[in-house]
């Protein structure tokens, strides 16, 4: 990026140079998302499209700009000129040809990105006759504000200025449970209205049911001393490859563990593994553990006795 400081505004601002606008938009500048939220984010771009305020702003005109009515009023008001500069150009360069043909098909293409066919997982976990406990997560490349809850047509919840982030580039889905009050006296037809902040497309997501992963495994404790690993507090299940993993970068492992026979547990490259005086770790079932020269696994012990037994 190169900068300039504006001695009016009193402020350094940043100049766009080098755009090759002209080249096939596969992905907007909005959909660049981290490698992962537990890391400090560097990259110049990454920071100002985290900012919600200035990502909201940018859809908002994003979608204003991709429009064919917008784009003709602009070459009207730049065709005289455009002629003019083409000329010039042809002086030197007279095989070059210039087309808007380019410009519309990035339209296109800009406009199919934002309009998402399903931006998110949304699952019923539970409910009773007062409350709901739902579980979501995003898997698109944009954050997606969720705007209201509707049940059987007829009750409708909104949404407290809930974002949902992008998925992570090198992580599993996580899922983020939300409870809700609600007064239907049955809870059918559950469905989501989103969209991405700043977009005025919407976005209906019919919430499915699903049972939390507790009650999804079949755990065979089969008398074992110790919790369930699924019980600790920073496990995740992922559905799409069936094993369990850690959330958390540093795993604090201070109680007596058991992964049982019908599971399996993954412990993810760069993950720490810290087992306290009374942590250890009983494996049963099936336990990964798979690094590199750049993301080590790294298994530290305050136990005198050994803290993972195999069996």
């Amino acid at each position: 990026m190169k900068f300039y400081y504006n001695n009016k505004s009193q402020r350094i601002e940043p100049i766009g140079y080098e755009s090759f606008s002209v080249r096939e938009t596969e992905k907007i500048a909005g959909q660049r998302v981290p490698n992962s939220y537990d890391e400090p984010e560097s990259n110049y771009h990454n920071k100002l499209f985290s900012d919600p305020i200035f990502f909201e702003a940018y859809i908002t005109n994003l979608e204003r700009i991709c429009n064919e009515n917008y784009f003709n009023d602009f070459r009207k008001n730049v065709q005289k000129r455009l002629d003019e500069k083409i000329g010039l150009v042809s002086k030197e360069w007279p095989y070059r040809k210039f087309s808007f043909d380019p410009y519309y098909r990035n339209i296109e293409l800009i406009r199919n990105n934002i309009e998402l066919p399903k931006p998110f997982h949304a699952f019923l976990n539970s409910s009773t006759d007062t409350t709901l406990e739902l579980s979501l997560a995003a898997v698109s490349d944009f954050p997606i504000e969720l705007i209201s809850l509707s049940i059987n047509d007829k009750e409708k919840i909104d949404f407290d200025d809930l974002v949902l982030k992008p998925k992570t580039r090198n992580d599993f889905i996580e899922y983020k449970s939300i409870w809700l009050n609600h007064s239907s006296k049955m809870v059918k037809n559950v469905f989501i209205k989103a969209r991405i902040p700043g977009s005025k497309n919407t976005f209906l997501i019919e919430v499915n049911e699903f049972p939390s992963y507790k009650s999804a495994i079949k755990v065979e404790n089969n008398n074992q001393e110790g919790l369930s690993i699924i019980e600790h507090p920073e496990i995740k299940f992922s559905e799409f490859e069936n094993v369990f993993y850690f959330s958390h970068r540093t795993i604090a492992v201070d109680k007596k563990y058991t992964i049982d026979s019908s599971i399996t547990v993954r412990v993810l490259p760069g993950q720490s593994v810290k087992f306290g005086e009374s942590g250890s770790l009983e494996v049963h079932g099936t336990l990964e553990m798979k690094g590199s020269e750049d993301n080590i696994i790294e298994i530290s012990s305050q136990n005198k006795e050994t803290c993972i037994n195999l069996y």
